[in-house]
C-alpha cells in the first residue's frame, strides 16, 4: 500500500494524502489496528528505500560521467595535438562495445561540447553510434536532461516527505483512518466519542485482542459490540441505564464474560490465571502470604533441626522469626502483584476544554 502511494505521488507524503489513500485502500481491505499503527515505520522504510534506490542510480549515472568525461578529454587532446590521429583512436573505441552506452554518448558529447572540441569527424562518429541503437543525440539529450531533473525533484520529495512524516500526528491519523473507532464512535449512548485517547485505544486494544483469540475480524467483533449496545437501547428506551446501552458494556463491563462465549473467545492462559486471581484477590493475596511464610518458617525448622536444637530453641526461634517471616513475605508477594498482574484501566472522559453542564457535581 504505502509503495503505491509513493508511486502516485513521486514521494510526496504528507498527512492529507496518506489519509487519503489510507481511506480509499481500506474500502476494498479494510486494515487492522496493528497495521495502522505500522504505518509510520513502513512509510519511513518506503521513502529511505526509495532514497537508496534513486542514489544507487546516480552513483551509477556519476561513474558513467567521469568515464565518458575522462574519454573527451582523451579525445580533446588528441585533436588539439595531432587530428589525424583522432579517426584511429575513434575506430578503436568503437571497439569497446560494452562501454558505447547511450548514455555513454550523451555524456561524451556533452563533455566535448563544453571544451569546443566538437569536430566534424567526431560528430560523424557519434552519429553512427546513435545509428547502431536506433537513436538521435538530440533526443538522448533531452531525455538525459529530463532523467536528472525527475531525480533531482524526486528526491527533493522524499527528503520532504520523511520530514513531514516526523511531523504528523499519528494517533489522530491512526483513529481516523480505522473501521474499529468509526464503528465505535456510533455508541448510541454517545459516551464512547467523548472519551479521552487512551480509554478509547483501551477499548480498540480490547476489540484487536478478541478478534486475534476468536474466529472474527476486528471490524466484526466492533459491528457485533455495536449490534449489541443497540439492542439494549432499544429494550431501554428511557435510557433508565445508560451504562447498559454504552459500547465499553459488552468490552469492558459487567456483560463481557457473555460477549466473549458468543463470539467463541478463547483467552490465553495468562489471562485465565489474572481472572481467577481477580476474581479471588482476597484469597490468592492471603493465601501467597501464608504460603510464603510457611515455606520461610518451614526451611528454619528444618535447619534447627539438622542442628539438633532443642524444643525450647525451636519455639523461641519461631517466636521470633515469625513476623520477620510474614513481613518478608507480604513484601515478596506485593511485589509479584505489581508484576504480574496487570492494573485495570479506569474509563476517563475527555474534559480538557470544560466539564459539560451534564457532568458537573460536588465533591465535598
Amino acid at each position: 500500500m504505502c509503495i503505491r502511494e509513493r508511486s502516485y505521488t513521486d514521494n510526496v507524503l504528507n498527512g492529507q494524502n496518506l489519509r487519503i489513500f489510507v481511506r480509499a485502500y481500506q474500502e476494498e481491505h479494510p486494515l487492522r489496528l496493528g497495521e495502522l499503527w505500522a504505518v509510520p515505520i513502513i512509510v519511513r522504510l518506503v521513502l529511505i528505500r526509495r532514497l537508496e534506490s534513486q542514489f544507487v542510480d546516480i552513483l551509477e549515472d556519476r561513474r558513467i560521467h567521469d568515464a565518458a568525461t575522462a574519454e573527451a578529454n582523451r579525445i580533446a587532446e588528441l585533436i588539439r595535438a595531432d587530428s589525424t590521429k583522432v579517426r584511429n583512436y575513434l575506430f578503436d573505441l568503437e571497439e569497446n562495445h560494452e562501454q558505447l552506452t547511450v548514455r555513454f554518448l550523451v555524456a561524451v558529447a556533452h563533455q566535448l561540447q563544453a571544451v569546443d572540441s566538437m569536430t566534424p569527424a567526431v560528430l560523424s562518429w557519434l552519429g553512427r553510434q546513435f545509428l547502431v541503437h536506433h537513436r538521435t543525440l538530440e533526443s538522448e539529450a533531452l531525455k538525459d536532461a529530463k532523467r536528472q531533473t525527475r531525480w533531482q525533484v524526486s528526491v527533493g520529495n522524499a527528503v520532504l516527505s520523511l520530514r513531514n512524516v516526523g511531523e504528523i500526528n499519528w494517533m489522530d491519523f491512526v483513529e481516523s483512518c480505522s473501521v474499529v473507532e468509526k464503528t465505535l464512535r456510533l455508541d448510541p449512548a454517545c459516551i464512547y466519542p467523548e472519551m479521552d485517547f487512551k480509554t478509547r485505544d483501551w477499548y480498540r486494544r480490547r476489540v484487536e485482542i478478541l478478534a486475534e483469540r476468536s474466529d472474527r475480524s476486528e471490524f466484526e467483533i466492533a459491528e457485533r459490540v455495536l449490534m449489541k449496545a443497540e439492542e439494549k437501547a432499544v429494550e431501554n428506551p428511557d435510557h433508565t441505564n445508560p451504562e447498559d446501552i454504552h459500547v465499553g458494556y459488552h468490552l469492558t463491563g459487567s456483560m463481557r464474560r457473555v460477549f466473549e462465549r458468543e463470539i467463541k473467545y478463547r483467552p490465553p492462559i495468562r489471562e485465565r490465571l489474572e481472572r481467577f486471581a481477580h476474581a479471588h484477590a482476597t484469597a490468592v493475596y492471603l493465601g501467597s502470604i501464608g504460603l510464603v511464610s510457611t515455606f520461610a518458617m518451614l526451611v528454619m525448622i528444618a535447619v534447627l533441626q539438622f542442628l539438633e536444637a532443642t524444643p525450647a530453641t525451636l519455639i523461641l526461634a519461631i517466636a521470633a522469626t515469625f513476623l520477620p517471616a510474614l513481613d518478608v513475605a507480604t513484601t515478596l508477594t506485593n511485589w509479584t502483584v505489581t508484576h504480574l498482574l496487570s492494573p485495570r484501566i479506569l474509563p476517563k472522559m475527555a474534559f480538557e476544554s470544560g466539564i459539560p453542564v451534564t457532568h458537573r457535581t460536588l465533591v465535598v
